[in-house]
């Protein structure tokens, strides 16, 4: 039989945000990634699609305006019968299927192996095909249990979606704790041995509105308007302290955003004046 040279690839970008181990800022770069897309597109979201054990970006972008797809399995079970998700992914696949735009999919802990089982069980006819379309950020923190779950994850994606894109994600949340580079001999040896495309990084926010920010679910495209005036009421923060929390959290976006310059190109032409 002569091999059929339809796809069901989308022709769209699928940006997926993971790793296996919970707590390393999976659900911020998806934020980033996602604050991006606003930028350059007046503000106007991605497809915003969430797999977890409960809804994170639909708190921050609206529930209305996030897929959310809840998965309650345990993982030890999930993992012995990746088809316990099939019906998950296969609704996922249609949101993707169906989307004009670069569609976000932030997958929660655990998931990047049964994600990957599913893929390889259709292969090339799947609904990502081999990967063309498809950017995996493998994040992690510099702690070495989140370096080794971001590295299983960036192989076991290279088996399913060969022709991915695919970064090694290194949050910077505790540089001080766990200190690491993107340009170290260990990262590069990642990127070596996985076959990754490369590595970024996501900065870490030094404002002291960042953490009520993420409190309350604010959008950073949103927060970063607030003015000094609106944190020294709500943090009891003196003049000079309310406008440094605002000037470093418009720095955050705008350092957050061009941390993936090394995958989509320059935008600082986009970025708000800080």
């Amino acid at each position: 039989m002569a091999k059929s040279t339809g796809t069901t690839t989308p022709a769209v970008e699928t940006a997926i945000v993971a790793s296996d181990k919970g707590g390393v800022g999976k659900t911020l770069t998806a934020h980033l990634r996602v604050a991006r897309h606003q930028m350059q597109n007046g503000g106007r979201l991605p497809v915003v699609v969430e797999v977890e054990s409960e809804p994170r970006l639909s708190a921050i972008f609206g529930a209305d305006n996030v897929k959310f797809f809840p998965v309650e399995l345990d993982p030890a079970r999930l993992e012995a019968d990746p088809s316990l998700a099939y019906a998950t992914w296969d609704a996922v696949a249609d949101v993707v299927k169906r989307s004009g735009t670069t569609v976000v999919l932030d997958l929660g802990a655990n998931l990047v192996v049964p994600f990957c089982r599913y893929v390889a069980e259709a292969g090339d006819y799947g609904p990502w095909g081999k990967g063309d379309a498809v950017t995996f950020f493998a994040v992690a923190t510099g702690e070495s249990r989140a370096v080794s779950s971001a590295r299983a994850a960036l192989f076991h994606v290279r088996a399913a979606l060969p022709a991915s894109r695919r970064f090694f994600t290194l949050n910077q949340r505790d540089e001080r704790i766990f200190p690491l580079d993107v340009e170290s001999a260990g990262v590069k040896e990642i990127i070596a041995e996985t076959g990754a495309t490369g590595a970024i990084r996501i900065p870490c926010c030094t404002s002291a509105a960042f953490a009520p920010m993420t409190d309350a679910n604010a959008q950073l495209t949103e927060a970063v308007k607030l003015s000094p005036d609106h944190w020294e009421r709500e943090l009891g923060l003196p003049g000079p302290a309310a406008a440094r929390a605002a000037h470093r959290l418009a720095l955050f976006l705008r350092d957050g955003a061009a941390a993936f310059d090394a995958v989509y190109g320059d935008a600082r032409a986009d970025a708000p004046a800080v």
